[in-house]
């Protein structure tokens, strides 16, 4: 059956229904009430996520947000703190796709770390380290990703932290600083 022959039919299909409901009683189901749209050629599942998704939503401690991170007024939002501890927690989980091809999370950051840095995941109410930092600093903005495909059918949290610099130093810096921007979720990694 072809385009126009379809949409022929289906026309006439929604007719009848139109006039079958002008005669239901009340409470009577009518074929609108369970008519489905014909599939076209060029529909695609709707379930399939192929864009980054940007995680909005966090929880923090000893952090603000800020548009551009105080270099660019009119850049991207931007979590940055500079204290002993640091803490960045989602405020609501996010489902892994079994479908998405090659998960991972992806964000750009810079940093001084007095102490370790560490980004744990909570999947299955269960918190594991998904990425340790080494003490460290960096004053340009790094790309970073992290792989998430072990995670594939789950819904997991996501929580950045700092702690413990009481009493340390590195180098002149007596504290942490973190700035985090662009935190997502990219369905399908490295691939067009």
């Amino acid at each position: 059956m072809g385009v126009s022959e379809a949409t022929a039919d289906i026309a006439l299909q929604t007719q009848q229904a139109m006039m079958t409901a002008q005669t239901a009683e009340p409470g009577q189901t009518t074929p609108t009430d369970v008519m489905e749209a014909a599939p076209t050629e060029t529909s695609v599942p709707t379930s399939i996520q192929t864009e980054p998704i940007r995680l909005l939503k966090w929880k923090a401690r000893n952090m603000r947000e800020a548009p551009g991170c105080g270099e660019d007024k009119d850049g991207p939002p931007c979590w940055f703190g500079t204290e002993d501890e640091l803490e960045l927690i989602m405020m609501e989980p996010i489902h892994i796709d079994s479908a998405w091809g090659n998960p991972h999370l992806t964000f750009n950051h810079k940093y001084v770390f007095v102490q370790n840095a560490t980004i744990y995941l909570k999947v299955d109410s269960q918190w594991r380290v998904l990425w340790s930092f080494v003490s460290g600093q960096t004053a340009l903005w790094q790309p970073f990703d992290v792989d998430l495909s072990e995670y594939k059918g789950k819904d997991i949290f996501l929580q950045f932290t700092v702690s413990g610099t009481r009493g340390l130093k590195s180098g002149s810096v007596k504290r942490n600083e973190w700035f985090i921007r662009d935190i997502r979720i990219v369905p399908n990694f490295g691939r067009n």
